[in-house]
């Protein structure tokens, strides 16, 4: 009687530490919110603190309460021949277990311990403009003491890689006249409406998308024709701009799809109004070579790589009717025309 008690016992035990153990077996899963047609790089590389940021993922954690920490790793194939590799990893601190989406990271009681990229992958992805290709989100769950409990991936393919929103004038770091300003960008199939936003950047230390972002724009996301790839930026102003001022300014295409569309935004540039009808010297010099090296033109780029040897007073401009110019009625003409300019000659004069 006394040995089938026991028995007895044993089984109720094994039956509650199974029982025990399947109840706090961890777990990870995460959602990918697709399509993604095309999202900035701040998006993708995680930063301390994404509040605001658009909700890439949503990862759900049970059971809830336990204390835990995330790794994430994220790995890009740009489909280069060479599969994937790793871009970006991030590690939480300890915190407890609960269900978040991506752009809560960083956040109070979701704070981040460390981060890590590959900068030279950075780099490439960030010269590209927008991510494309492939990327797969790798999360393993640890506990606090490090622990491994679970892991869970996902891969994601950029919808729409060719679709690229680029800025054409004015030039990133160009000196721009106090007048009309013309914005060029280029053209994205499907796009209903653009919007136009530009803000002024304070100090040199800002990053553009703060500058862009943070005080009161001077256009504020003014929509124009998805039909129109250029504008007076003044017709748009909110506010007048100053001569001395640096700004900044970012084009985005509302693109109609399954869903609602997406919004495709263009790189940032930044650029300086004139303190005075002319630009610096130094200013005017790294303007004019910024504006040939875009036209991609071997005879343009002989002519920039001359100008570094050739003193600024030595440099005329002239119109079509050989009269002389100032370098900023030659900068509103040279933007003008940039989309039609075929052809550059060198002649000694």
């Amino acid at each position: 009687m006394k040995r089938k008690i026991i028995s007895i016992f044993s089984v109720f035990l094994f039956l509650l530490l199974s029982g025990t153990s399947y109840s706090q077996q961890a777990t990870i899963d995460l959602q990918i919110f697709e399509p993604l047609p095309e999202i900035d790089l701040g998006s993708i590389i995680i930063q301390n603190n994404l509040n605001g940021a658009p909700k890439v993922f949503y990862v759900q954690i049970t059971p809830a309460g336990k204390r835990v920490i995330v790794k994430g790793i994220i790995y890009w194939d740009k489909k280069d021949g060479a599969g994937y590799k790793e871009i970006f990893s991030f590690e939480t601190d300890v915190f407890e277990a609960r269900s978040f989406y991506s752009d809560q990271l960083g956040s109070a009681g979701l704070t981040l311990n460390s981060t890590s990229s590959n900068s030279d992958l950075t780099k490439d992805l960030l010269e590209k403009g927008k991510p494309t290709g492939s990327f797969k989100f790798q999360l393993n769950l640890l506990d606090e003491n490090r622990n491994f409990l679970a892991q869970t991936s996902k891969e994601v393919t950029f919808s729409n890689p060719s679709q690229t929103l680029r800025i054409i004038t004015p030039v990133s770091n160009s000196i721009q006249s106090v007048g009309s300003i013309i914005a060029r960008w280029s053209a994205i199939n499907g796009a209903a409406n653009y919007k136009i936003r530009l803000g002024q950047r304070i100090n040199p230390s800002q990053s553009l998308e703060d500058a862009l972002e943070s005080g009161t724009p001077l256009i504020n996301d003014k929509i124009v024709s998805g039909e129109m790839t250029n504008v007076d930026l003044r017709t748009l102003l909110d506010r007048e701009w100053l001569p001395g001022q640096e700004l900044v300014l970012r084009v985005s295409a509302s693109v109609g799809g399954v869903g609602g569309g997406a919004e495709l935004n263009s790189e940032i540039v930044n650029f300086t109004i004139a303190n005075s009808n002319e630009a610096p010297v130094d200013d005017v010099k790294s303007t004019l070579i910024a504006l040939l090296n875009r036209l991609q033109n071997d005879q343009a780029s002989q002519f920039a790589s001359a100008l570094n040897n050739v003193p600024m007073e030595n440099i005329k401009f002239y119109n079509d009717q050989g009269s002389e110019i100032t370098f900023a009625q030659f900068q509103a003409l040279f933007n003008s025309v940039l989309s039609s300019v075929v052809k550059v000659t060198l002649t000694n004069q």
